[in-house]
């Protein structure tokens, strides 16, 4: 190999080696670091239960809103037919999450009596919960509806036993997460 070939190898190796150590002296790591919280809360409860509209006479015996507020109770005395007291239920969104009421169970245990009649009937302001537009709970939204337990008009007093002079009610109202929000 002639003497010019060597030198011009040699300058390429040293300009390559130049090279090598120039990117190793100016180049960068960039390192990129983060934290992640959810801060989300999901409160979805019974804020208060208030007896109201006591037709005859019915009398309020006890409401009240349960620990955590996910239960309410109350307790009627109806004396003759035709009372009925109604109660306003109040359910409140204070998470930060929207809500949406995805299942009703409404269970009463007195389904029918004699002749088919129930002495005493539960029934709930459907109109309120059920339809898509107010089964809806934005944080920081409260919905209202009524329960209303009444002596049935036309039942005859003279046919009560044990067995039909109570009548339970259990109401589940379900709420998820409002994925549509």
């Amino acid at each position: 190999m002639d003497k010019n070939k060597k030198i011009i190898l040699g300058g390429l190796i040293a300009l390559v080696f130049l090279l090598v150590v120039g990117f190793a002296a100016f180049g960068s790591q960039l390192t990129i670091k983060g934290t992640a919280r959810v801060s989300t809360a999901w409160d979805v409860h019974i804020s208060s239960i208030t007896p109201n509209n006591l037709i005859g006479s019915a009398q309020n015996i006890a409401a009240s809103v349960g620990e955590s507020g996910l239960s309410a109770t109350f307790e009627t005395d109806l004396k003759t037919p035709g009372d009925s007291i109604t109660y306003t239920v109040t359910v409140v969104n204070a998470g930060t999450v929207a809500a949406k009421l995805s299942d009703i169970k409404f269970y009463q245990s007195q389904d029918q009596t004699l002749d088919n009649k129930p002495a005493i009937t539960y029934s709930y302001s459907q109109d309120k919960i059920d339809t898509d537009s107010h089964s809806k709970l934005a944080a920081g939204q409260e919905i209202t509806f009524d329960v209303t337990v009444k002596y049935t008009d036309d039942y005859d007093p003279n046919n009560f036993t044990e067995v039909n002079i109570e009548n339970d009610l259990e109401m589940v109202l379900t709420y998820t997460q409002d994925e549509e929000a």
